[in-house]
Parts: C-alpha cells; sequence; structure tokens
C-alpha cells in the first residue's frame, strides 16, 4: 500500500531552501515523487536519505504547477519516466530504499518561495 509524505518548504531570497520528510519508520521504498511549485523559474531538486545516499535529483523543475513522477530503476541508477535524472542505487531493482528521514533541497526555487515536495512510499523496513 502506498503512503503519501509531504513537506512544504519555502525558499530564502536567494531561491534555495531545505526541508527534512520522515517516512515513517527505519526504512521506506520511494516509488513516486510529486511537486507542486510556487515559482516562475526553473528549480532544481535533490533528496538523499539518512545515509546520504542519493535518491533523487532533478534540475530545471519548469514553471508549470505540478511535477508528478514515478521513479524507476535502470541499470542501478534512480530515473524518472523520462529517462531524467540519475543517482546511484545500490539495490539496482525496483523503487529505491530510502533511510529515514529524507533531506530535500532546493535551488534556483525563486525569492521565498513556497514548494510543496511529496514521496509515495511503500514497504516498511526495520
Amino acid at each position: 500500500m502506498l503512503a503519501k509524505k509531504s513537506v512544504a518548504i519555502t525558499t530564502d531570497a536567494a531561491g534555495a531552501g531545505v526541508g527534512t520528510l520522515n517516512l515513517g519508520s527505519a526504512y521506506r521504498r520511494v516509488s513516486r515523487v510529486r511537486i507542486t511549485e510556487a515559482t516562475t523559474a526553473t528549480a532544481d531538486f535533490s533528496v538523499v536519505d539518512a545515509d546520504g545516499e542519493p535518491i533523487f535529483i532533478k534540475t530545471a523543475v519548469d514553471d508549470s504547477p505540478l511535477y508528478d513522477k514515478y521513479i524507476v530503476v535502470d541499470e542501478a541508477d534512480v530515473i524518472d519516466v523520462n529517462g531524467e535524472a540519475a543517482a546511484a542505487n545500490a539495490e539496482g531493482t525496483g523503487p529505491p530504499i530510502a533511510k529515514s528521514p529524507l533531506t530535500i533541497t532546493i535551488a534556483n526555487g525563486g525569492d521565498t518561495k513556497t514548494h510543496t515536495f511529496a514521496v509515495y512510499t511503500e514497504g516498511s523496513f526495520h
């Protein structure tokens, strides 16, 4: 069963912001990313887990109000459905397993703009 976790992150004057997202258990598979933007610029997003392992990286998310993609793994890389973004993943199959909490970093997100970042997770691993 999928569970949705989300956090609102407000950027500073330089367009940077950081948020933390607790997954609800020690480890969960991160299968989907959903970003609602409040910016007129292209923002960069990166997500790492508690061990610093990259889970999701996406540059130049356009100013559309919604970015919604499933994360799949291809030859040990995490990519979105468009084949964009890449982050190392040791598992090599299925959505990446992340150690909670996740740290979301935003760059170029616009001056004092709020972005809602959500992940859909499955499975609970302790």
